[in-house]
């Protein structure tokens, strides 16, 4: 007995062959053009983030009197309009995971900054400094939600990069 191919069975190999071949031509683009955009847009997240996180950290270093009596307090304003900023350029570049906690983070942000213009209106520097206890109470708080929600951020932006090494908490060391 004499075996043959059907003769379709020859282009239908060679066509079955070209579009197999084109498939995979176009999935290694595809996950080629991925690994270039993830490539160009990291440094630029990495940026923001890092950016984000110093000007949050300016706004938990702002005291709300200054030492000195002769020195005027530091407005709150070029701070939070830093954050905003920067909370927009994240909004941009980054996954929803990280631009909601971005998100939170702004808004305690500006609480924060909402309880030192409300103690500065409302009081007279203190001698020496300290402030009473509940408006003592209200700046804690309003800096503790936001070094939480901080922290929050954090994680969401080192997963988003890549980074899984452990991450000591801003609330750890404050």
């Amino acid at each position: 007995m004499n075996a043959t191919a059907p003769w379709w069975a020859a282009p239908a190999f060679a066509l079955a062959g070209v579009l197999l071949s084109q498939m995979w031509n176009l999935l290694a683009a595809r996950a080629r053009r991925r690994a270039e955009r993830a490539t160009r847009l990291d440094p630029e997240k990495i940026h923001y983030y890092r950016e984000f996180v110093h000007a949050c950290w300016r706004l938990l270093d702002l005291v709300v009197w200054p030492p000195s009596r002769t020195e005027p307090p530091a407005p709150t304003s070029p701070l939070t309009d830093d954050i905003h900023q920067l909370h927009m350029d994240i909004t941009f570049s980054a996954p929803t995971r990280v631009t909601v906690t971005a998100e939170e983070v702004t808004t305690a942000a500006v609480a924060l900054a909402t309880t030192i213009d409300h103690i500065r209106d409302t009081m007279s520097r203190p001698t020496g400094g300290t402030l009473t206890s509940p408006t003592a109470e209200q700046y804690a708080t309003a800096r503790h939600h936001l070094t939480e929600t901080l922290d929050i951020f954090i994680r969401a932006a080192r997963r988003d990069i890549g980074i899984t090494a452990t991450h000591l908490p801003v609330t750890d060391r404050i």
